[in-house]
């Protein structure tokens, strides 16, 4: 059976990183939402026709952009999930051995 070792310092890191990631991502996102928005009201046209594709497209971004929004928020939620883990474990190590330091004295070890 091979040896699993966790190193909580790694899971912190990560944890760290998901919320880095979200705000990258909703940085991307929000930069690419302007550029498109500008050139989609541009090109809809100003007739009934042009009118509709533009509140269809509004739709869409908006839509979009709730999720990519939520999306953001759970990637940040779980990083902190992932970092709050981390810690906990840190925590029992750092127990366990206190635990284990402190029988060896008794023992005399």
């Amino acid at each position: 059976m091979e040896r699993l070792e966790i190193d909580p310092d790694q899971f912190d890191g990560a944890g760290q990183g998901f919320a880095g990631d979200a705000e990258q991502l909703l940085s991307i996102w929000q930069s690419f939402r302007d550029s498109v928005s500008a050139a989609a009201a541009e090109g809809a046209g100003g007739d009934e026709i042009g009118g509709i594709i533009g509140e269809i497209h509004a739709a869409i971004v908006e839509a979009f952009d709730e999720t990519m929004n939520s999306l953001a928020e759970e990637m940040t939620e779980a990083g902190a999930d992932v970092q709050e883990w981390a810690a906990a474990h840190r925590e029992a190590d750092e127990a366990a051995m206190t635990e284990f330091t402190r029988l060896a004295g008794e023992l005399g070890a």
